[in-house]
């Protein structure tokens, strides 16, 4: 995979989707760009499926980041938050970058100083939505999601879990901010958007929340703290 140089806008939100299952190029040989520490986790992995979407992964997020940020993809290092957000070192740019994957796909958000998260989601049908959003979601969003008609519910809990995560993943805080000390759009006709938080309710109009079309069967959400004035989309890589 070769990379042209790329230049980030303020208020801008480049969106990488990356087909896990269907690299290229026989995905052993993308082990030389990455680190000692990613190797090791690598060999963590029992299957083998696992160990070559962790190594697409990390060899495409590698080579992403070093076109943004001018640098050979294997001389990038990454420092990780107390919560395990991870940041690029030594570099004289303000890339900033989020990371999600689910089974074959994942997604790369990268903007330029301002904080992200993203997630994807594969879709199923076989998921216990109720019980699911009664658990983790507020109690406006689950009122919300229970009023809903049964065939737009499916949508509906996906796209209000993505957008959940990314906002978490942004904020860079884990878990240890609780799911329903926040609220976002439950409602799929409506624009995806962080309506509520809680106990800082200015805190909700800095951030801005888009809902993405990535895959067939997915759902996709970004999260930005800041404004987005223009968000692109590239195609997938593979």
């Amino acid at each position: 995979m070769t990379l042209s140089a790329q230049k980030l806008g303020q208020a801008t939100v480049h969106i990488w989707p990356v087909r896990l299952d269907e690299s290229g190029v026989g995905w052993n040989k993308l082990e030389v760009t990455l680190s000692a520490d990613e190797l090791a986790r690598a060999a963590r992995f029992y299957m083998e499926r696992d160990r070559r979407r962790y190594t697409v992964a990390r060899a495409c997020l590698r080579r992403v980041l070093g076109a943004y940020v001018g640098m050979d993809a294997k001389q990038l290092t990454f420092s990780y938050s107390r919560y395990g957000k991870p940041h690029l070192k030594n570099t004289h740019t303000d890339i900033r970058f989020n990371v999600s994957h689910s089974h074959g796909m994942a997604v790369f958000g990268i903007t330029s100083g301002q904080e992200i998260g993203i997630d994807i989601e594969r879709i199923r049908q076989d998921v216990e939505i109720e019980q699911l959003a009664q658990r983790f979601f507020s109690p406006v969003e689950f009122e919300t999601l229970s009023g809903m008609m049964p065939e737009a519910k499916i949508a509906a809990f996906f796209r209000t879990w993505t957008c959940k995560e990314s906002f978490l993943k942004g904020e860079g805080v884990g878990l240890s901010l609780p799911l329903d000390c926040f609220d976002v759009e439950v409602d799929i006709a409506k624009p995806a958007a962080l309506l509520a938080t809680r106990p800082k309710a200015s805190e909700a109009g800095q951030w801005s929340m888009r809902s993405l079309d990535i895959a067939d069967g997915y759902a996709t959400a970004v999260a930005v703290k800041g404004t987005i004035e223009e968000l692109s989309i590239f195609p997938a890589i593979q």
